[in-house]
């Protein structure tokens, strides 16, 4: 068994006296959370449990909930990512105040089995063993502001290098503005795959004019596709990447927009990842309405 505890006997199915609760992605991660219940509510101590390749139950984190029944977490607490599995061991570490976080908190990478150096005062996105990336810049009320800057590195070994970001706008709404370089929300997902990153003007957080994607592989950096955008809408002829392009999947889609919705016939292209020079070539045409 692991995981599992007692509900009342009434009828309304509340959790009670003591549990073992399973992490959400419980079959990668091995992540599991033990305390107490009261009436449905966590309360006093929790500690959370990593079963690692090596190990059985690392307690790699854990902290106090309030007595009040309202699971609001309380005093000094080590919290553990949501995406926490063997290549990605992200802790947070800080304070709480009435189920909220206050202070100052620190951003923390467990290496084999140890905890590695402090992350810093980021947001963090995509971090493995084989490659992490960070979003580094400032808040104000919860909201981004200024500059942030988008940072990169392969492994331990190496050092973050700048590989993109942008600015919010000054009036503190956490909205994009001007020139940004995004990434790709599935970029680091398995080894080897190319840095790809999005190149274009933001206006108060919509996408506006012309916006190019491209591809860096083994330091070569290639534009891939290419379109434009009317206050977020895509207008006009479009080259596209695929849901999820990578090394072994590159697939651009070619063809027009009106008003957002694509028209006519659009080519479905594709290319070998070990013959790149050969370039894109047809795989079918797909009919839109006009």
């Amino acid at each position: 068994m692991i995981g599992g505890g007692s509900y009342d006997e009434g009828n309304q199915g509340l959790k009670i006296d003591q549990w073992i609760d399973i992490g959400h992605i419980f079959q990668s991660a091995q992540v599991t959370y033990s305390g107490e219940y009261k009436q449905g509510n966590k309360i006093g101590r929790w500690d959370s449990w990593w079963k690692s390749k090596y190990k059985q139950n690392l307690k790699i984190g854990g902290g106090y909930y309030d007595k009040g029944g309202q699971s609001d977490k309380i005093g000094l607490w080590v919290d553990v990512s949501d995406e926490f599995f063997e290549e990605s061991q992200v802790i947070f570490n800080g304070e709480y105040k009435n189920g909220k976080k206050i202070g100052r908190w620190g951003i923390w990478l467990r290496i084999q089995d140890r905890l590695g150096g402090n992350i810093g005062r980021k947001q963090i996105d995509v971090f493995y063993e084989w490659r992490q990336l960070t979003y580094n810049g400032d808040y104000n009320n919860g909201k981004k502001v200024g500059f942030w800057d988008t940072r990169y590195r392969k492994g331990f070994c190496n050092s973050f290098k700048s590989v993109g970001g942008g600015l919010y706008d000054e009036a503190g709404h956490g909205l994009k503005y001007g020139y940004w370089i995004d990434t790709i929300d599935y970029f680091g997902y398995n080894y080897g795959e190319p840095l790809i990153t999005l190149n274009g003007q933001y206006y108060y957080g919509t996408k506006v004019g012309i916006w190019n994607t491209w591809y860096k592989q083994d330091e070569q950096n290639e534009k891939i596709s290419e379109g434009c955008y009317d206050k977020g809408m895509k207008i006009g002829q479009w080259i596209e990447i695929c849901d999820e392009f990578r090394k072994c999947q590159q697939i651009t889609l070619n063809g027009e927009y009106n008003n957002g919705k694509k028209v006519g016939v659009w080519m479905e292209m594709q290319r070998d990842k070990d013959k790149t020079e050969e370039g894109f070539k047809t795989v079918k045409e797909i009919q839109y309405d006009k």
